[in-house]
């Protein structure tokens, strides 16, 4: 399911760098739900915070989170690709106007 998820067209213009950034944060997605936070502190008879006692589960990174992620993660090369694609057209059209006359 995850290989069917992020294969094909929807990472085809990622980078590696790109790629590590959608696996962080999947990763990162998968952390915020493996953890419980209780905001309220507890107070001893001493007056003082008491330590609380997180709650901990393990942290099951799955394809839902690389789909959350990928919704978030936009490939640097698909964002760029129309200004780079005008900036080839031009140095194409300048070297070889300048080169070939």
């Amino acid at each position: 399911m995850l290989v069917h998820t992020l294969s094909g067209s929807s990472t085809r213009l990622f980078s590696g760098s790109d790629l590590r950034h959608l696996v962080v944060t999947a990763a990162l997605a998968a952390f915020k739900e493996s953890i419980n936070v209780d905001w309220q502190l507890q107070y001893g008879s001493d007056g003082l915070p008491k330590p609380v006692e997180l709650e901990r589960r393990p942290r099951i990174l799955s394809a839902k989170h690389f789909e959350r992620a990928r919704k978030q993660i936009v490939a640097c090369a698909a964002a760029n690709s129309k200004e780079l694609e005008e900036l080839r057209r031009w140095e194409r059209e300048q070297f070889q106007s300048n080169f070939c006359s």
